[in-house]
């Protein structure tokens, strides 16, 4: 996803929030200068962990970092309904998007969860996260390296009767309705050794 943002005072704001001046939350990044900060993996685990009743997530690369997991699960609990789009063959990290969608689906079948997980015929490198009430896209993946290493940035904006969320939905259903439904383990079959070394540089 791409949006075009105009307007003196929001390119005011991107400025200033990359020299580490406070400004609107629309712009939320990890940057390593003029001034080190890493906010993206808050954004999502508060996205998370604050939904209530519906949750997209659509992205390129996704490992199973234990706090996500951990926040999916504990929304699953919650009546949260789940819906995660990844790669059906991404060019890079495939084994560990299967791994861990894998144990995500395990949990939700032990549990009686909800849960609905998809494959994109497509290399998708969508980096999206949905609540009912916030919307977060940009570049940045689930991974360590993503959170901890990489320059990335996105834009949070309210989920709400607007025509930037209303187009943001209706995109991410198009995309969800051109996917394979994943209906057992079998169409998430990965390499557990390719995983673990995948988890080296993600």
């Amino acid at each position: 996803f791409m949006v075009k943002i105009t307007g003196r005072n929001w390119v005011d704001s991107f400025y200033n929030y990359r020299k580490g001046i406070e400004t609107p939350a629309l712009f939320k990044g990890n940057q390593k200068q003029p001034v080190t900060f890493f906010h993206v993996k808050d954004v999502y685990l508060d996205l998370i962990n604050q939904a209530k009743k519906e949750l997209t997530i659509l992205m390129a690369y996704f490992s199973p970092m234990p706090e996500f997991v951990t926040a999916l699960e504990r929304a699953m609990d919650r009546g949260v309904h789940i819906r995660i789009l990844i790669p059906a063959k991404a060019n890079f990290d495939d084994d560990t998007n299967k791994r861990t969608l894998s144990i995500l689906y395990t949990y939700a079948k032990e549990n009686g969860r909800q849960l609905a997980l998809f494959l994109s015929p497509d290399m998708t490198h969508t980096k999206f996260l949905m609540s009912e009430s916030t919307i977060s896209l940009g570049s940045c993946n689930i991974t360590r390296n993503a959170f901890d290493t990489l320059d990335e940035m996105n834009v949070v904006y309210p989920n709400g009767n607007t025509e930037f969320a209303k187009r943001a939905n209706a995109h991410a259903d198009e995309i969800i309705a051109s996917a394979k439904r994943v209906t057992s383990l079998k169409d998430l079959s990965y390499s557990r050794v390719r995983a673990l070394m995948e988890r080296t540089v993600m």
